[in-house]
């Protein structure tokens, strides 16, 4: 796939991971190759439990977490809830303005406005544990589990291209009869 995102993961979420608490942050770690509008980000949010498509979250961007520093973060009328899809299917969260990066690193992730455990998608079979960070007590931490985290930033002025190749399958003109039906050793077609 030559997607318009960057990504860790497979595309296949295992488990679930996330943190809890009102204030509380995730961040998925980027090193920007080259200079590009982030327009949305693409999340698999895994129902792990409970339904927490009521639950608030908002979409941040930092350039830094030491010290911590916000570049992007969504306006409080426009805070997004998880939505629940099909199967390992990431959905995507628009940014109310795109945001134009330059080649560098940044962390792409939210806060938690409310209280209850809001699960990601999780890869265990690509580790990239150490550009996932968590903000769960006012400190930054890396992760300690190995897998990649199912958010991916998505850049470009338009959506991915869609390919596909012209079907060369036969049109069957359906006016005809066979007969007779059932048949033994002879059928006709008319």
């Amino acid at each position: 796939v030559f997607g318009s995102y960057y990504a860790y993961d497979d595309g296949t979420a295992e488990q679930g991971y996330g943190v809890q608490g009102v204030g509380s942050k995730l961040a998925n770690e980027f090193n920007i190759r080259k200079a590009d509008t982030l327009t949305a980000f693409q999340i698999y949010f895994t129902p792990i439990l409970n339904n927490l498509s009521a639950e608030s979250f908002k979409l941040t961007v930092w350039s830094s977490l030491s010290p911590e520093t916000i570049i992007y973060q969504q306006t409080a009328n426009s805070f997004y809830s998880p939505i629940y899809s099909n199967s390992n299917e990431f959905l995507s969260y628009p940014l109310d303005v795109p945001l134009i990066l330059n080649a560098g690193t940044y962390y792409f992730g939210w806060e938690k406005i409310t209280p209850n455990f809001l699960n990601v998608g999780f890869d265990v079979n690509n580790n990239s544990k150490t550009k996932i960070w968590f903000n769960a007590a006012g400190v930054w931490e890396t992760g300690s589990f190995d897998g990649s985290m199912m958010l991916r930033p998505v850049f470009g002025t338009t959506q991915d291209p869609v390919v596909s190749v012209k079907d060369n399958s036969v049109i069957i003109n359906d006016d005809f009869n066979v007969y007779p039906n059932p048949a033994n050793n002879i059928i006709y077609f008319d």
